[in-house]
């Protein structure tokens, strides 16, 4: 059992005080093909900069949430899980793990703090109905960025 008391302690000083923007959704998210690029591009991102991983993550998940209101508006695509296993055979990317990057996203969206946090990416999959749970509990914290640190 998780004492909840440590692991929001853990989650807040894993926060990374810079500045801070919310994600950015201007990206043309009809543009399948892109989306699929800039996919790409953040994979390899991920290997570069360690500290913002989580981040990436959510602009993976951005993407991936794109591609699926671009597949529910145009079924005769195929199949948004399908399409992303195929185009990522390597990465392994399962139906519950792109949806529980879109999960990620959206709640960044709302508590845009989260996006920000050093937490490794298994462990808020893990324990990620506890995290909502304690954001929830501290929802302006959350969602005001921070003061950037001197």
């Amino acid at each position: 059992m998780v004492d909840e008391r440590v692991f929001y302690e853990e989650l807040l000083s894993s926060i990374s005080y810079r500045n801070y923007t919310t994600i950015d959704d201007s990206v043309n998210e009809t543009d399948v093909d892109t989306l699929f690029t800039q996919i790409k591009s953040f994979q390899l991102n991920l290997i570069s900069f360690k500290q913002n991983q989580i981040y990436i993550y959510c602009l993976i998940g951005r993407n991936f949430k794109f591609l699926q209101n671009n597949f529910k508006k145009n079924p005769c695509k195929g199949k948004f899980i399908t399409l992303v296993e195929e185009k990522f055979p390597n990465e392994k990317y399962s139906k519950s793990y792109i949806y529980f990057l879109i999960k990620l996203y959206k709640t960044t969206q709302e508590y845009n703090k989260l996006a920000y946090t050093s937490f490794p990416l298994r462990k808020i999959l893990s324990n990620f109905k506890l995290i909502c749970k304690l954001i929830e509990k501290d929802k302006i914290f959350w969602k005001d960025p921070p003061l950037p640190s001197f």
